[in-house]
Protein backbone atom coordinates (compact mmCIF):
# COMPACT_ATOMS: atom_id res chain seq x y z
CA UNK A 1 0.00 0.00 0.00
CA UNK A 2 1.59 3.43 -0.75
CA UNK A 3 1.89 5.84 2.33
CA UNK A 4 -0.47 8.89 2.03
CA UNK A 5 2.58 11.33 1.52
CA UNK A 6 5.08 11.42 -1.31
CA UNK A 7 8.48 12.74 -0.23
CA UNK A 8 10.89 11.56 -3.31
CA UNK A 9 10.47 12.28 -6.89
CA UNK A 10 11.28 8.39 -7.31
CA UNK A 11 8.23 7.87 -6.33
CA UNK A 12 6.15 10.16 -8.22
CA UNK A 13 7.58 8.68 -10.70
CA UNK A 14 5.89 5.40 -10.00
CA UNK A 15 2.72 6.79 -9.26
CA UNK A 16 2.37 8.94 -12.52
CA UNK A 17 3.37 5.68 -14.66
CA UNK A 18 0.46 4.16 -12.86
CA UNK A 19 2.66 1.67 -10.78
CA UNK A 20 1.05 -1.69 -10.47
CA UNK A 21 -2.07 -0.70 -11.70
CA UNK A 22 -3.51 -3.20 -14.07
CA UNK A 23 -3.87 -1.70 -17.82
CA UNK A 24 -7.82 -1.38 -17.69
CA UNK A 25 -7.55 1.61 -15.04
CA UNK A 26 -4.43 3.02 -16.60
CA UNK A 27 -6.51 3.27 -20.16
CA UNK A 28 -9.55 4.81 -18.07
CA UNK A 29 -7.42 7.13 -16.19
CA UNK A 30 -5.72 8.13 -19.34
CA UNK A 31 -9.25 8.72 -21.03
CA UNK A 32 -10.48 10.88 -17.58
CA UNK A 33 -7.16 13.09 -17.86
CA UNK A 34 -7.70 14.54 -21.34
CA UNK A 35 -11.73 14.87 -20.79
CA UNK A 36 -10.93 16.75 -17.59
CA UNK A 37 -8.55 18.97 -19.45
CA UNK A 38 -10.73 21.12 -20.70
CA UNK A 39 -11.25 22.54 -16.88
CA UNK A 40 -7.65 24.27 -16.82
CA UNK A 41 -6.32 24.85 -13.48
CA UNK A 42 -7.87 28.07 -12.43
CA UNK A 43 -5.27 30.70 -10.69
CA UNK A 44 -8.00 32.75 -8.83
CA UNK A 45 -9.56 30.11 -6.82
CA UNK A 46 -12.14 31.16 -4.32
CA UNK A 47 -11.63 30.15 -1.06
CA UNK A 48 -12.79 30.35 2.44
CA UNK A 49 -10.03 31.90 4.20
CA UNK A 50 -11.63 30.63 7.94
CA UNK A 51 -11.45 27.15 6.63
CA UNK A 52 -8.86 26.86 4.03
CA UNK A 53 -4.97 28.03 4.11
CA UNK A 54 -3.50 30.09 1.81
CA UNK A 55 -0.53 27.24 1.88
CA UNK A 56 -3.18 25.00 1.42
CA UNK A 57 -3.99 26.62 -1.99
CA UNK A 58 -0.72 27.81 -3.29
CA UNK A 59 1.08 24.26 -3.20
CA UNK A 60 -2.12 22.83 -5.59
CA UNK A 61 -1.59 25.77 -7.87
CA UNK A 62 2.91 25.17 -7.75
CA UNK A 63 2.44 21.31 -7.41
CA UNK A 64 2.09 19.15 -11.26
CA UNK A 65 -1.47 17.42 -11.30
CA UNK A 66 0.11 14.20 -11.53
CA UNK A 67 2.70 14.54 -8.82
CA UNK A 68 -0.10 16.01 -6.30
CA UNK A 69 -0.07 13.59 -3.06
CA UNK A 70 -3.04 12.39 -1.43
CA UNK A 71 -2.08 14.72 1.72
CA UNK A 72 -2.23 17.41 -0.84
CA UNK A 73 -5.18 16.50 -2.47
CA UNK A 74 -7.35 15.27 0.40
CA UNK A 75 -9.30 18.28 1.60
CA UNK A 76 -9.72 19.80 -1.18
CA UNK A 77 -11.68 16.33 -2.66
CA UNK A 78 -14.27 17.27 0.93
CA UNK A 79 -14.67 20.84 0.11
CA UNK A 80 -14.36 21.87 -3.61
CA UNK A 81 -17.29 23.37 -4.53
CA UNK A 82 -18.27 24.20 -1.33
CA UNK A 83 -15.67 26.96 0.60
CA UNK A 84 -13.38 26.26 -1.85
CA UNK A 85 -13.61 26.47 -5.20
CA UNK A 86 -16.38 25.44 -8.21
CA UNK A 87 -17.26 22.30 -9.96
CA UNK A 88 -15.15 23.41 -12.71
CA UNK A 89 -12.25 23.70 -10.06
CA UNK A 90 -13.21 20.35 -8.97
CA UNK A 91 -12.64 18.17 -12.27
CA UNK A 92 -9.84 19.59 -12.77
CA UNK A 93 -8.26 17.83 -10.45
CA UNK A 94 -10.53 15.07 -10.21
CA UNK A 95 -8.58 12.88 -12.29
CA UNK A 96 -5.56 12.53 -10.15
CA UNK A 97 -8.27 11.91 -6.98
CA UNK A 98 -9.78 8.89 -8.67
CA UNK A 99 -5.62 7.82 -9.20
CA UNK A 100 -4.69 8.02 -5.96
CA UNK A 101 -8.23 5.94 -5.16
CA UNK A 102 -6.63 3.28 -7.54
CA UNK A 103 -3.51 3.53 -5.89
CA UNK A 104 -4.43 3.11 -2.66
CA UNK A 105 -2.86 6.83 -1.53
CA UNK A 106 -6.82 7.29 -0.61
CA UNK A 107 -8.79 4.88 1.26
CA UNK A 108 -11.93 6.07 2.42
CA UNK A 109 -15.14 4.53 1.11
CA UNK A 110 -17.13 7.65 1.88
CA UNK A 111 -15.09 9.88 -0.50
CA UNK A 112 -14.49 6.83 -3.51
CA UNK A 113 -18.33 7.55 -3.71
CA UNK A 114 -18.99 11.05 -2.94
CA UNK A 115 -16.32 11.50 -5.51
CA UNK A 116 -17.77 8.82 -8.18
CA UNK A 117 -21.00 10.49 -7.76
CA UNK A 118 -19.67 13.83 -8.23
CA UNK A 119 -18.33 12.91 -11.25
CA UNK A 120 -21.49 10.74 -12.70
CA UNK A 121 -23.66 13.89 -12.33
CA UNK A 122 -20.66 16.31 -13.90
CA UNK A 123 -20.67 13.47 -16.93
CA UNK A 124 -24.48 13.84 -17.11
CA UNK A 125 -24.22 16.95 -19.73
CA UNK A 126 -20.68 14.85 -21.56
CA UNK A 127 -20.47 13.35 -24.74
CA UNK A 128 -21.79 9.44 -24.52
CA UNK A 129 -17.82 8.68 -25.17
CA UNK A 130 -16.87 11.01 -22.54
CA UNK A 131 -19.56 9.66 -19.83
CA UNK A 132 -18.26 5.90 -21.02
CA UNK A 133 -14.99 6.59 -19.20
CA UNK A 134 -16.66 7.28 -16.15
CA UNK A 135 -18.23 3.55 -16.25
CA UNK A 136 -15.04 2.41 -17.39
CA UNK A 137 -13.43 3.31 -14.80
CA UNK A 138 -15.06 1.83 -11.38
CA UNK A 139 -15.72 -1.41 -13.29
CA UNK A 140 -11.70 -1.24 -14.10
CA UNK A 141 -10.94 -0.40 -10.03
CA UNK A 142 -13.07 -3.23 -9.01
CA UNK A 143 -11.12 -5.49 -11.43
CA UNK A 144 -7.65 -3.96 -10.39
CA UNK A 145 -8.72 -4.33 -6.84
CA UNK A 146 -9.49 -7.72 -6.91
CA UNK A 147 -6.41 -8.69 -8.52
CA UNK A 148 -4.38 -7.00 -5.40
CA UNK A 149 -3.51 -8.15 -2.29
CA UNK A 150 -3.46 -6.47 0.27
CA UNK A 151 -5.22 -3.56 -0.60
CA UNK A 152 -5.77 0.30 1.29
CA UNK A 153 -9.58 -0.64 1.32
CA UNK A 154 -11.20 -4.05 2.63
CA UNK A 155 -13.44 -5.59 0.25
CA UNK A 156 -16.50 -4.73 2.89
CA UNK A 157 -15.42 -0.93 2.51
CA UNK A 158 -14.92 -1.23 -1.44
CA UNK A 159 -18.27 -2.56 -1.39
CA UNK A 160 -19.80 0.22 0.33
CA UNK A 161 -18.96 2.60 -1.36
CA UNK A 162 -19.54 0.87 -5.23
CA UNK A 163 -23.30 0.65 -2.98
CA UNK A 164 -23.48 4.03 -2.56
CA UNK A 165 -22.84 4.88 -6.42
CA UNK A 166 -24.26 2.44 -7.87
CA UNK A 167 -27.41 1.12 -6.88
CA UNK A 168 -27.34 -2.60 -8.39
CA UNK A 169 -24.39 -4.09 -7.48
CA UNK A 170 -25.01 -7.40 -9.63
CA UNK A 171 -22.24 -6.18 -12.50
CA UNK A 172 -19.47 -6.26 -9.50
CA UNK A 173 -20.72 -9.53 -8.42
CA UNK A 174 -20.76 -10.86 -12.04
CA UNK A 175 -17.19 -9.80 -12.24
CA UNK A 176 -16.18 -11.29 -8.75
CA UNK A 177 -17.59 -14.79 -9.89
CA UNK A 178 -15.58 -14.77 -12.94
CA UNK A 179 -12.48 -13.87 -10.99
CA UNK A 180 -11.30 -17.38 -9.67
CA UNK A 181 -8.23 -16.08 -8.30
CA UNK A 182 -6.92 -16.45 -4.35
CA UNK A 183 -6.78 -12.15 -4.30
CA UNK A 184 -10.38 -12.65 -5.43
CA UNK A 185 -10.93 -15.23 -3.11
CA UNK A 186 -8.90 -13.77 -0.36
CA UNK A 187 -11.12 -10.34 -0.78
CA UNK A 188 -14.49 -12.56 0.09
CA UNK A 189 -13.11 -14.35 2.76
CA UNK A 190 -12.37 -10.70 4.04
CA UNK A 191 -15.81 -9.72 3.07
CA UNK A 192 -17.67 -12.33 4.59
CA UNK A 193 -15.52 -12.19 8.05
CA UNK A 194 -16.84 -8.45 8.72
CA UNK A 195 -20.81 -9.32 6.89
CA UNK A 196 -22.77 -10.58 4.91
CA UNK A 197 -25.20 -8.86 3.54
CA UNK A 198 -24.15 -4.85 3.44
CA UNK A 199 -26.54 -2.59 4.70
CA UNK A 200 -26.77 -0.39 1.09
CA UNK A 201 -27.46 -3.21 -0.94
CA UNK A 202 -31.34 -1.94 -1.84
CA UNK A 203 -31.64 -4.87 -4.10
CA UNK A 204 -30.75 -7.38 -1.97
CA UNK A 205 -28.18 -8.76 -4.92
CA UNK A 206 -25.56 -9.51 -2.75
CA UNK A 207 -28.00 -12.06 -0.60
CA UNK A 208 -29.45 -13.51 -3.53
CA UNK A 209 -25.32 -13.94 -4.69
CA UNK A 210 -24.38 -16.05 -1.31
CA UNK A 211 -27.18 -17.91 -1.75
CA UNK A 212 -26.22 -19.20 -4.70
CA UNK A 213 -23.05 -21.60 -5.67
CA UNK A 214 -20.49 -18.51 -6.78
CA UNK A 215 -19.58 -17.32 -3.60
CA UNK A 216 -18.28 -21.14 -2.43
CA UNK A 217 -17.29 -22.06 -5.79
CA UNK A 218 -14.95 -19.12 -5.93
CA UNK A 219 -13.42 -20.42 -2.64
CA UNK A 220 -13.04 -23.90 -3.14
CA UNK A 221 -11.22 -23.01 -6.41
CA UNK A 222 -8.81 -20.80 -4.43
CA UNK A 223 -8.66 -23.44 -1.42
CA UNK A 224 -7.09 -26.05 -4.13
CA UNK A 225 -4.57 -23.61 -5.44
CA UNK A 226 -2.64 -22.92 -2.72
CA UNK A 227 -1.11 -24.57 0.29
CA UNK A 228 -0.52 -21.48 2.44
CA UNK A 229 -1.25 -22.56 5.58
CA UNK A 230 -2.83 -18.85 6.64
CA UNK A 231 -4.52 -18.40 3.41
CA UNK A 232 -6.49 -21.98 3.58
CA UNK A 233 -7.34 -21.03 6.64
CA UNK A 234 -8.99 -17.59 5.67
CA UNK A 235 -10.95 -19.16 2.56
CA UNK A 236 -12.06 -22.38 5.36
CA UNK A 237 -13.60 -19.95 7.53
CA UNK A 238 -15.34 -18.12 4.72
CA UNK A 239 -16.78 -21.68 3.30
CA UNK A 240 -18.29 -22.18 6.55
CA UNK A 241 -19.90 -18.42 7.25
CA UNK A 242 -21.10 -18.59 4.18
CA UNK A 243 -22.90 -22.29 4.47
CA UNK A 244 -24.14 -21.48 7.66
CA UNK A 245 -25.63 -18.42 5.93
CA UNK A 246 -27.47 -19.94 3.56
CA UNK A 247 -28.61 -22.53 6.63
CA UNK A 248 -30.04 -19.57 7.91
CA UNK A 249 -32.01 -18.35 4.86
CA UNK A 250 -33.02 -21.38 4.51
CA UNK A 251 -34.77 -21.63 7.71
CA UNK A 252 -35.75 -18.22 7.73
Amino acid sequence: MMGEEIVDRSAMVVLRDGGCMQPGVRQALAALYRICARYPLNPDMSYCRHCVDEDEVRVLQVVPLQDLSAGQLRRLAWKAGGTWGDERDWLHFAPRILELFALGAFDDPTLLDKTLSRLKAAAAGWRAEDRAAVEAYRFALWRDFLAGWPTAMAADDMVEALSGFDEDLQPYLDIWSATPSTTAARHLASFVAYYVVPVCDELGRVEAWMAGDAPLRLLDTARAATAEANILAELDAAIVRIRDYQAWLERR
